[in-house]
């Protein structure tokens, strides 16, 4: 263990065994073995950590040096004057214990690094990769400003937490600085734990055998405290993570570094698959093989301010997360995003303006970059909404959602957004799942852009949890499900048809792709025909046709279209002329409301079925509900859905309510006249309106009409 060559253990012990040597950790899980450490995952009382485990061979090696060293590390970048680490962005090793046969190394635990979340979705974009090399910069900056290198920075030791923050882990100083290249069996010991054959050690750490080892590994340079390697080492590391964060694709293995480091190999073919200028001039200059043409993480920083990284990156950004992660807590950290919402969006889009002004001659992606920063706080909102522990919290971060859905891209909101809506859903708060169905339906209908992988996402995806039990057994909750009913109705069928035209566009139609658009097409009718039968004649807990109320306030024409005609009749129709039987008078007002609707979708075959529903209203004992027909008649007759038989039928009904006490029930008729006269000939009038009418009214009708207005 060290800068010196360590004796390799010729047994490997099981990890769990060198638990019996702790107290206060109960293993977890296995993370790893190799021939140098073995990696658990284990529980404390303060919650998860990782220990790494380096077995004992030979006792006269300095462990205890390297062990002071680690200790030294750790108070250094938590001196009580600055900031701790974690907003440093490092999180190296906290507690050292050794044994007769091993020396443990712990850390918290924390679940990804940047390997796997490059492999994860949400893909990160552009505007995440270069917070997170913002970070990493900064970080280096912070280690060698108080003379610390790291010695072992690869993509592995990056640590990304949920909302993006990079923390650097496993500092190496027990780890030796120079190889002798002929032989690379150390290096394979030491640095190559992950098994992918990728080299991110600078090349200036490889020597040749001419050179004594001791001379490398005892002299005054690789020994000391904080000398075990230079910022330069560390810089050329970065240069190999950022290209590979950039491009996906790794820069070196340990024969290309070999190459490289005699001008063998030429890494820039991969950098140029960079996109961004800036950051491919960065890279190329921090993988320089001479370290002295490499510059300080601290002089990159102030080169690309602007440039690489949007100026609130400096400004703005990092000061407001730290300030936020120094008083970490979910509920906190939500109240406070929506808290300086104005603040925010003001800082975001100064900024973007500002750089317009500016720079006239920078692409579009640089001048909408700033704005894009959004992102990062979304993401940083996400992560605690799930771990959120009051009600209010709750609806504070669905309006907080509301307010940036229309701030981000279509993807963003489908990849990121949806998945915590729809686990909102399944909230123990009625109110909070309530209001999810609202925030899901507003999402959904702020995405313009759909491509063909969101075909499925109401078949496979929102239906299924908006039938589940958490939907199902709250009144409350299934009223604000009816509100939106045809919304989503509309937009399922909208995902369906613009993936069809995506398809047809590409050439890929075929008599397959209709067999499974009809399918689909049929599977999301299927749900929708059954839901909304469902909310129409309610449960046991809706005895006052709460729901059915809420579905004909909603607005049906969506729904009729998203039914076709023929369906809208069988199903629409169908279940709306059961509503007249329900003894909430209000219900039964509000279905001629939504007759209207209905009717002008369907046309002139929609009288066979207003017709009874009408007659049975005319005679309802509530006035109110008589009200409303008569004014949905006077709607029918100006859209020309009743046949003038039809219409001097219901005159000769509704006339003498002209006589009527109620004063709306008045009103309402002379409107029904007032809309036969306006669309009937004058002969019409004469001959069949006023006759019916003048025996109600103490004075000779001479013409029926809105007054002219001069």
């Amino acid at each position: 263990m060290g800068n010196q060559i360590a004796h390799i253990p010729n047994q490997i012990l099981n990890v769990e065994t060198y638990f019996n040597d702790l107290s206060g950790y109960d293993y977890v899980k296995n993370l790893g073995v190799t021939r140098f450490l073995k990696v658990a995952k284990a529980k404390t009382r303060n919650g998860y950590c990782v220990l790494k485990i380096f077995q004992i061979v030979d006792q006269s090696l300095p462990y205890d040096q390297y062990k002071a060293q680690i200790q030294e590390i750790y108070s250094i970048l938590h001196e009580k004057e600055q900031s701790p680490s974690p907003l440093k962005n490092c999180l190296p090793f906290q507690i050292v214990s050794k044994n007769d046969r091993s020396i443990i190394l712990t850390r918290p635990y924390i679940k990804d690094n940047l390997f796997y979340r490059l492999q994860t979705r949400p893909y990160l974009t552009r505007i995440e990769k270069k917070w997170i090399a913002y970070q990493l910069l900064i970080a280096l900056k912070h280690i060698h400003h108080v003379n610390i290198a790291h010695g072992d920075l690869k993509i592995e030791n990056i640590l990304l937490t949920s909302y993006n923050w990079v923390l650097l882990s496993d500092f190496a100083n027990f780890k030796p600085t120079f190889f002798a290249y002929e032989d690379p069996a150390e290096y394979y010991y030491y640095f190559n734990a992950s098994q992918r054959n990728v080299c991110y050690l600078a090349p200036e750490r490889f020597y040749d055998q001419a050179r004594m080892r001791n001379d490398i590994n005892n002299d005054t340079f690789s020994t000391s405290f904080g000398k075990l390697g230079t910022s330069e080492m560390d810089i050329f590391s970065l240069g190999c993570i950022l290209a590979e964060l950039f491009t996906e694709q790794p820069l070196f293995t340990l024969t290309q570094m070999l190459d490289y480091r005699t001008d063998g190999y030429d890494p820039m073919p991969i950098v140029n698959k960079i996109v961004d200028i800036d950051i491919r001039a960065m890279v190329a200059s921090m993988i320089d093989r001479d370290p002295t043409k490499r510059h300080t993480a601290e002089q990159y920083l102030n080169e690309q301010t602007g440039k690489a990284f949007p100026s609130c990156f400096y400004t703005f950004l990092l000061p407001y997360v730290q300030k936020i992660l120094k008083e970490f807590s979910p509920d906190f950290v939500i109240y406070k995003l929506h808290r300086d919402f104005s603040y925010i969006i003001n800082s975001l889009l100064i900024e973007n303006t500002n750089t317009n002004e500016n720079s006239m001659d920078i692409d579009e992606e640089k001048n909408q970059e700033s704005s894009q920063c959004l992102l990062i706080l979304l993401s940083l909102a996400l992560s605690c909404m799930r771990k959120l522990k009051h009600l209010h919290s709750r609806l504070v971060a669905l309006e907080l959602l509301r307010l940036m859905i229309p701030l981000v891209d279509d993807q963003i909101i489908l990849d990121r957004i949806l998945p915590y809506v729809n686990a909102m859903l399944h909230d123990d708060y009625h109110r909070v799942r309530a209001d999810a169905i609202r925030t899901l339906v507003f999402a959904i209908s702020s995405v313009k852009n759909i491509n063909q992988e969101n075909a499925d996402l109401f078949s496979e995806y929102l239906f299924p949890t908006l039938s589940t039990s958490y939907i199902q057994d709250d009144c409350y909750v299934r009223s604000n499900l009816a509100k939106y009913l045809s919304v989503l109705a509309e937009h399922s069928l909208r995902f369906l048809e613009k993936t069809y035209l995506i398809e047809e566009r590409n050439h890929t139609v075929n008599t397959d792709h209709f067999k499974l658009y009809e399918e689909e097409l049929k599977s999301v009718q299927t749900w929708m025909q059954g839901k909304f039968g469902d909310l129409i004649h309610g449960e046991n807990d809706d005895q006052n046709g709460q729901l059915a109320e809420a579905v004909c306030r909603s607005d049906l024409i969506r729904l009729c279209t998203f039914f076709g005609k023929r369906k809208t009749i069988e199903v629409i129709c169908g279940h709306l002329t059961t509503l007249l039987s329900q003894p909430n008078w209000r219900l039964r007002a509000t279905l001629f409301d939504s007759l209207v609707t209905v009717a002008s979708y369907i046309g002139l075959e929609s009288e066979l079925f207003i017709l009874p529903l009408l007659n049975q209203g005319l005679v309802d004992e509530e006035e109110f509900v008589v009200y409303r027909v008569l004014k949905a008649l006077a709607c029918f007759v100006r859209l020309s859905l009743l046949k003038r038989k039809t219409i001097y039928e219901f005159l000769r009904q509704v006339a003498p309510l002209v006589c009527h006490p109620n004063l709306w029930l008045r009103l309402s008729v002379i409107e029904f006249i007032n809309s036969i006269c306006e669309t009937s000939h004058l002969a019409d009038v004469h001959g069949f309106v006023i006759p019916v009418i003048e025996r109600f009214f103490k004075f000779t009708i001479v013409q029926v009409g809105n007054p002219v207005r001069k």
